[in-house]
């Protein structure tokens, strides 16, 4: 076998495992949006989330920094927490609150 064989061989087989990895995170983030969609699954990740320390503004130790991030892991094996998502993130956040509340923060930042 040639050199330019061999590296068209390794080049390939990288290939495929790349390829076999997506398709492994693509399933299991199909599972994960099988298990919290639902009116229930959605509860109980926001439950999870919530004891993970997710909403909370205060980190208090190394401890909390873990919680948090293994909430953002959750998140992202639903396929949720990733740089794509910005935008639908934001908009379902400002979305879901109210014009006023909106108007608030917008004054208040002009302080």
């Amino acid at each position: 076998m040639s050199v330019l064989e061999d590296y068209n061989q390794i080049k390939y087989q990288r290939i495929k495992m790349r390829t076999q990895a997506q398709e492994e995170r693509t399933r299991r983030e199909r599972l994960y949006r099988m298990v919290f969609d639902s009116q229930e699954g959605r509860e109980v990740l926001a439950d999870i989330l919530n004891d993970l320390g997710f909403w909370s503004k205060e980190v208090q130790d190394s401890g909390d920094v873990v919680l948090q991030n293994y909430a953002r892991l959750l998140l992202e094996k639903c396929g949720a927490w990733h740089a794509d998502n910005i935008p639908v993130i934001i908009d379902s956040i400002l979305g879901g609150m109210p014009r006023e509340e909106l108007e608030n923060v917008r004054r208040s930042d002009g302080d």
